[in-house]
């Protein structure tokens, strides 16, 4: 009897099983750490923390967030309610993760982190906790982007780097303006942009530059918020962004001459 449960035991360890646990499967690594002033040293409290994740066991992008507490620490990750468990060679086989943070606060400069792959490896640790202490510098700008325009900016900024055409359409308003040929038509836009890459080299180049709210009024609408990126001259492209109904949305990319 006891050599069949070995038998089977060692089966299972072989082979893998999948078990019926209920548990939290992580979509990204936990980021936590300390968020300072750059020039104080001192704690900074209620920053934003917004985490995006991508892990090989789920397409889900879903995105989580926290804020800082008064000694400027946070903890924040990306989880899903997953029903089965997996286990292989015995040890957990849920997926790699990878993901990437954004820290904004209305009187700092925004600023972000990332988190690789861990060398691809296939099961649950590297989906842990990584710590990210993260300095902000101060705001000497009243232009400034809200937190919730950062975080689109840095979501376009990351799918432009890694050819994200999904994602980049999706932060895309549909009357998209390009100054490249072709309509105000987002999915024109994309197309274009997967037969000449170039051209994200180029947005990405622009978007890490920085970005700031436009001031400007067009048309006599003095309610609708935009932002224009880079926050500083220097360069002939220019992306903009709008706060629509469904959110902060990239609404150009164009030739600035």
């Amino acid at each position: 009897m006891k050599i069949r449960v070995l038998v089977v035991i060692a089966a299972l360890t072989l082979t893998g099983c999948v078990l019926p646990i209920p548990h939290q499967r992580p979509l990204s690594p936990i980021f936590h750490g300390k968020v300072r002033d750059a020039e104080t040293g001192k704690p900074i409290e209620n920053v934003d923390v917004w985490v995006w994740g991508r892990s090989t066991v789920s397409t889900d992008r879903s995105t989580a967030s926290g804020r800082t507490d008064a000694s400027g620490r946070y903890r924040v990750g990306v989880v899903e309610e997953a029903t089965w468990f997996v286990i292989l060679f015995p040890l957990p086989a849920e997926g790699a993760c990878s993901g990437f943070a954004v820290f904004t606060h209305p009187e700092y400069e925004e600023s972000s982190v990332e988190a690789g792959w861990f060398g691809n490896a296939m099961f649950d640790g590297p989906c842990g906790r990584v710590r990210r202490d993260v300095n902000l510098k101060p705001s000497t700008s009243a232009d400034v982007l809200a937190s919730d325009a950062s975080v689109v900016v840095a979501r376009a900024l990351k799918a432009a780097r890694e050819r994200d055409f999904n994602t980049l359409r999706g932060l895309m308003v549909p009357r998209f303006l390009w100054s490249f040929g072709g309509d105000r038509d987002a999915d024109q836009a994309i197309e274009f942009w997967k037969e000449e890459p170039r051209y994200l080299n180029e947005m990405v180049r622009v978007l890490d530059r920085g970005c700031h709210i436009d001031r400007r009024v067009y048309g006599g609408d003095t309610r609708t918020r935009r932002a224009h990126c880079p926050e500083e001259g220097g360069m002939n492209l220019r992306t903009g962004f709008i706060d629509t109904t469904r959110g902060w949305q990239m609404e150009s990319f164009v030739d600035s001459d």
